[in-house]
């Protein structure tokens, strides 16, 4: 496998803002796929490969001392170059891989205030493809793109002093607005949590 990044860095001089770009190329050779073998062999050999190459851009600004907000997003392009013993549904000849969105993202903003950290997460997975194995053929689908947030607050009750241990109370929101999705095909998401 080969792996190359490029990045840059750019910090403003009063450190309120820091912008990352990173570019990336990966090749995978000699991934493993799974190939019909007669009974007691191995049916799972390291064949096949894959390009994938993207860009990566994060950007984090501190504009007041109890503030802190981000954001990132994700540009990726993957393609099967090598479909090693055979083609299949899920390993295709010039097709995507599987279950890697185009594009993904969100953005986090964190405010303190005598301890109490309020925060929030929003997060953004894009259209990706994947293999719906429910009939006895299977197919290639594209899942739907989906946005979650998340929210949280952490308050503490006793600071830690000398050897005695703090105590916070968190509760925390995951998916709020109970978006509905899939990661995996057949494999439905988290619906709205609270911790």
């Amino acid at each position: 496998n080969t792996n190359t990044e490029v990045g840059l860095e750019e910090r403003t001089s009063d450190h309120l803002l820091t912008l990352t770009v990173t570019a990336f190329w990966q090749e995978f050779r000699n991934l493993i796929q799974y190939v019909n073998a007669a009974p007691g062999q191995p049916n799972y050999v390291n064949l096949g490969g894959a390009d994938s190459r993207g860009v990566e851009l994060n950007v984090v600004a501190n504009p007041s001392p109890r503030l802190t907000l981000g954001a990132h997003w994700t540009w990726l392009h993957t393609e099967v170059t090598d479909t090693g013993a055979a083609s299949s549904l899920s390993f295709q000849q010039g097709a995507s891989l599987i279950r890697r969105p185009g594009s993904s993202g969100g953005g986090t903003a964190a405010y303190r205030w005598n301890g109490v950290t309020l925060a929030t997460v929003i997060a953004y997975v894009g259209t990706r493809d994947d293999v719906d194995f429910s009939s006895s053929s299977g197919s290639r689908v594209t899942l739907p793109a989906y946005t979650t947030l998340d929210l949280s607050v952490d308050v503490p009750i006793r600071r830690a002093a000398g050897r005695s241990l703090g105590i916070d109370l968190m509760l925390r929101g995951e998916n709020l607005f109970n978006a509905v999705y899939q990661q995996t095909v057949g494999f439905p998401g988290r619906g709205r949590t609270l911790f």
